[in-house]
C-alpha cells in the first residue's frame, strides 16, 4: 500500500512539472512601418520582428518593391537607446517586387521588444532615405 501511494505521488509530481514547463506559449510579434512610398516606383516597409521562447531575439527586416530602373542599396539596422547596430548592405535589382532582406538579429538583447527599433536604409547613387518600424 505504501509503495502504491509513493508511486502515485511521484506520478502526480511529474505530471504537475510537465504541465507547468509548457504553460507559456512562445511570444512572437512584428512591428512594421507600413508601406511607404519613398520615391517614384519605390516602396519600403521596415519591420522589427521578435520572438520569446527560451531565448529572446529581435530582428530587423525591410521589404522593398523596386519598380524603378535603378539598382538600389539597402540595409536593415537595429536601434537601441542611441546605439545603432548596422545590418549587412544588400543590392536590390530594378523591376523587382517585394524583395525582403534581413539585417542583424540579436539573441537575448537587453531590454524588451518595445525598447528596440528597426531602421531601413535605401539609396541609389543620387539619394538615400531611412524608414523606421514605428
Amino acid at each position: 500500500m505504501r509503495k502504491t501511494a509513493t508511486l502515485l505521488a511521484a506520478a502526480a509530481l511529474m505530471a504537475g512539472t510537465a504541465t507547468t514547463a509548457y504553460a507559456d506559449p512562445p511570444e512572437e510579434g512584428k512591428v512594421c512601418s507600413g508601406a511607404k512610398v519613398i520615391a517614384p516606383d519605390i516602396i519600403a516597409n521596415t519591420c522589427m520582428e521578435y520572438t520569446s521562447f527560451g531565448d529572446t531575439s529581435v530582428l530587423a527586416v525591410v521589404f522593398v518593391t523596386n519598380n524603378s530602373q535603378y539598382t538600389l542599396t539597402g540595409r536593415a539596422d537595429l536601434l537601441f537607446f542611441g546605439t545603432t547596430i548596422p545590418g549587412p548592405t544588400t543590392s536590390i535589382p530594378p523591376h523587382k517586387a517585394n524583395t525582403g532582406f534581413t539585417g542583424v538579429e540579436i539573441t537575448n538583447p537587453p531590454g524588451g521588444p518595445n525598447d528596440w527599433l528597426a531602421r531601413g536604409f535605401v539609396s541609389t547613387g543620387s539619394w538615400s532615405t531611412y524608414t523606421f518600424s514605428r
